[in-house]
Parts: C-alpha cells; structure tokens; sequence
C-alpha cells in the first residue's frame, strides 16, 4: 500500500490515537463563500494570513483556466482557486495535508482540483500553459522552530536561506514551456521582519508586480504580491524611425498593453503642439492604456507619476508637470498625454541620450546620469515600471491613488530639497504639496495664502 493511502486511512480512523486531533475551522470570506475544513494538527489551519491571500485572488479575479497552489495544507486556497473558475493542481509535501485537502474537497463537494504529494524540490510540474501559480511562501526562520510551529512539519514552514520565492522563479524558467509570458504568480510574503523571500528578485529578473493586499499582523508586515512579465504574450513594437512614436503607433493592432519606441523619432511632439526635436540615438515610446482605468484617476497624477518613473530609472527628478531635468534643472526629457474618443490613452516619453544646445538653451542626455546604456535596455527598464503601475491584470486596475501621489510628490521633491524655487513678477512662492489631481498646493511667503497651481502656464517662472 503506497504511503499516501495509509496516511489517508490514518487520519480518517485513527487520528485521534496518533494525537492528530483534528478540529473544524469555519472559513468564511463575506459574500462569496463558507465552508467548513477538517484540520489535523499537523496541517497550517486557514488563519489570517490564509483569508488575506484568499481575498487578494477573489479582488485579482479569474484570469485563465489552470491555477497551481504551492504548499495547499487544510485545501482553503485551492477551494477559492476552484470557486473563482480554475481547474486546479495543487501539492503539499506533507501527506497529512494532502490526504487533509482531499477531505475537505470531498467534504465540501468541491470538485476540478487535483491534490498531489510534491513540492519544488520534489519534481513539481506545472500543467501546460498554466495561467496563475499562487504560494502562500513560508516564512519562519530555523530559529522560530518548536517555538512557533509546535507539531507543524518545518520543511512546509520554513523558508529557506536562498528564499523559496527565489527557488520557485528558477523553478518557473526551467518550465518555462509550460508557465509562458502569460501567467502571473500571486505570492504572499512576509516583508517587516524581512525573509529571505524578496519580492525585488523577481523584479530583477525582469518580472512586473503589484501590491494586492497588504496586512500587519501582530509585529508581522504581509504583503500580496503579483508578478507577470510586461505585455504578458505582447511584445513591444520596435522601428527604426519614424516620424512620431504617438502617430505610428495607431498603424498597429491595439492589445491588451501596446507600446512603440524608435531610436529615431523626426518629428515629435511637447505640451499644447509645441515642437519636441529629438536627435538620432534618443529613445522615443509610447504606450496606450486603457481610458476607463485612465478615468479612475486625474490625468494629471497620471502625468508626474509617469514622470516619476522616468526619473527614477535616468537617476534625475522631475519638474512639475512633466519635464526631466537633472538636478541643475538641465531639460533630458519629457512626457506627453494625449486622448481622445478612442479606449486608450497614449502616454508619450521622449529622453535625449547625449548633452546638447538647442535654441540656446543648454539639454542633458541620460549618458551624464546612468552611462553608456543601450537605449533598448532604458526602454526595459521603463515598460517594466509602466506595466507594473499601468498595465490592466485581471480586475486588478492601475497601482492606487495615493501611491501614485507619493511617488510623484519624491520625484519633485529631487529638485525642491535642493532650492528650486517658483516665483512671479514680484514674490517667490513655496511649493507645499501635490494633490490627487496633480496640481501644485503653492504658498505665497509675503501674503501667507495658499494657492493652486493647475496649468504650466500659468503666470509663475521655476528657478534651478
């Protein structure tokens, strides 16, 4: 009799006799479901970091058909995984809980999931063109053992020195005929204290992400986190020239993330129609994205903090609302919004790659700042950070309002630390804050009023 079937046997006879003492958990997520587990003592019961993940899937959505749950224990993730429309694969290396899982599916009436004795390092495979892979990571640390785990196996608890987060993306590269550029991984990590999980790794390698749910339990920080690679099946459009990257790239389909750059852009554009003279070796994108998410927000908070990305890749800042400057106010680039009737928004970035004088007024290249970088690799760099704030994954929109304001307020905040003043004929003004709309919050320091600044043109001059 294969291992398996008698620790099946154990636990639904004998569980009592081997001090597995098993307990019902209710697990209820508000409106869309409730169920009850049967928990041994060996198997992680459905806690709160269990009903944070869960909620993070529900608020994610459906986005394919097969889903992978690394690490299943009681069956509770895999259940809302079934709920949500997936056929499911999901392992554990513990028998206990496998034989646990499969119980509770039966018991519950659940049917489409697949519960397997596996685990990374055991030979896991993902199905063919699996669409989600979800992992609740373990996350306590060797010395935590006896203390916190009680009977719990430490092998399906503890985290390893290289990070099991880390182990699963190899583990993805080495499947990645069955896991491709269409999946998103969905993992919940625990971030203060900080494991040897990281979520930069897989930023590294060149993985988009997005906080879904973040929660602080007891002196615990646990963060859910998506992954998915920039475009998903879309590759960015590469030309050599053309004459504006915000006009050519409507000669292509539109997809889910649409992008254009060239190295070679003749006639591009500024603010209002003003004239953007880009030389040969510049780097010129645009990307398209999606008017109703676009509505969710100002267009304004939408400019500085596409500004903000790009001065956050070029190591220079951001002057309100949408140049890049470095940090002696120097001009290297800028950004361009534009919309119309159509469902997307365009979102135009021009950055210069070398110094030069242009209607003598003296620009800087990114060369300065970031070195002698191909201009393919800055365009990397800047869809990774676009796909990750902008790019539509399941029903999970743009990154939220106040992120966006944060990340915009630091870029400014580049060059106001450093004395950049605004003035107008007759008094300088201090720059308080940026609200959700993108507009300036100014105080005037003789009159003592606060003001805002909603135009770039309004009858103000900045100072570097």
């Amino acid at each position: 009799m294969h291992i398996l079937e008698i620790v099946n046997n154990l636990v639904s006879i004998w569980g009592d006799l081997l001090d597995l003492k098993a307990k019902e958990y209710n697990f209820s997520l508000d409106d869309f479901g409730d169920w009850k587990l049967i928990v041994p003592k060996t198997v992680y019961p459905p806690r709160e970091d269990s009903i944070l993940l869960a909620k993070s899937l529900i608020k994610i959505g459906k986005i394919g058909k097969k889903a992978v749950e690394i690490g299943c224990g009681s069956g509770a993730i895999s259940i809302v995984l079934s709920k949500l429309g997936y056929g499911v694969k999901c392992c554990d290396i513990n028998p206990i809980s496998v034989a646990t899982a499969r119980g509770n599916m039966e018991k519950n009436d659940i049917t489409g999931v697949e519960v397997i004795e596996s685990g990374l390092d055991d030979g896991l495979e993902f199905p063919e063109k699996t669409d989600l892979i979800v992992w609740n990571l373990p996350y306590l640390e060797s010395n935590d053992y006896g203390q916190i785990l009680d009977h719990m196996e430490d092998a399906s608890f503890l985290d390893i020195e290289e990070g099991w987060s880390n182990r699963l993306l190899e583990n993805i590269q080495e499947q990645k005929d069955k896991v491709d550029h269409d999946s998103v991984i969905v993992l919940l990590f625990r971030t203060e204290p900080i494991s040897p999980s990281s979520p930069s790794f897989w930023s590294n390698n060149g993985w988009s992400s997005r906080l879904v749910e973040k929660s602080l339990i007891g002196d615990e920080i646990l963060e859910v986190i998506m992954f998915w690679k920039p475009g998903r099946r879309e590759d960015p459009i590469f030309i050599e020239e053309c004459t504006s990257t915000m006009d050519a790239i409507e000669d292509f389909e539109e997809g889910r993330f649409t992008r254009l750059y060239t190295l070679n852009q003749l006639v591009g554009r500024g603010r209002k129609g003003r004239v953007w003279k880009s030389r040969k070796g510049d780097l010129a994108a645009t990307w398209k994205i999606k008017i109703d998410m676009a509505r969710k927000l100002s267009p304004g908070i939408v400019q500085t903090s596409i500004g903000a990305i790009v001065s956050e890749v070029l190591d220079v800042a951001l002057k309100w609302p949408n140049d890049i400057v470095t940090l002696d106010g120097r001009k290297m680039g800028g950004v361009l919004i534009e919309s119309d009737d159509s469902e997307y928004m365009k979102v135009g970035i021009g950055i210069n790659r070398e110094p030069g004088h242009i209607n003598g007024i003296d620009s800087a290249g990114y060369i300065e700042t970031i070195g002698e970088i191909d201009q393919r690799e800055i365009f990397s760099k800047l869809d990774l950070e676009m796909s990750s704030k902008f790019e539509e994954i399941g029903n999970i929109g743009f990154s939220n309002e106040q992120s966006l304001i944060e990340m915009s307020w630091k870029a400014l905040s580049k060059i106001l630390s450093r004395g950049a003043k605004l003035t107008d004929s007759d008094n300088e003004v201090r720059v308080t804050g940026l609200n959700k709309f993108g507009e300036l919050e100014i105080q005037d320091n003789k009159k003592s009023v606060t003001d805002i600044i909603r135009d770039v043109d309004h009858n103000l001059n900045w100072i570097v």
